[in-house]
């Protein structure tokens, strides 16, 4: 996952007309990753959707013995 800082990064050097896969191999990521930063137009928001709980989330127990709240 990018941080805000990368992102930044990948615009700056864009800008400077870097190309897409020397950029991916300095930050570490695959070049599709910068390319879908680029294409959102933004920073990361930082925050991920809370999973879903399940039905049957009050008959699991875990291994303290309790269920999970």
């Amino acid at each position: 996952m990018l941080r805000k800082e990368d992102w930044m990064d990948i615009k700056a050097q864009v800008s400077e007309r870097v190309y897409l896969k020397d950029v991916a191999r300095e930050l570490g990521v695959h070049p599709k990753t910068v390319s879908r930063a680029l294409k959102r137009g933004g920073p990361p928001w930082g925050r991920r959707p809370k999973g879903r709980r399940s039905k049957l989330d009050p008959f699991f127990v875990r291994a303290g013995g309790q269920a999970r709240p």
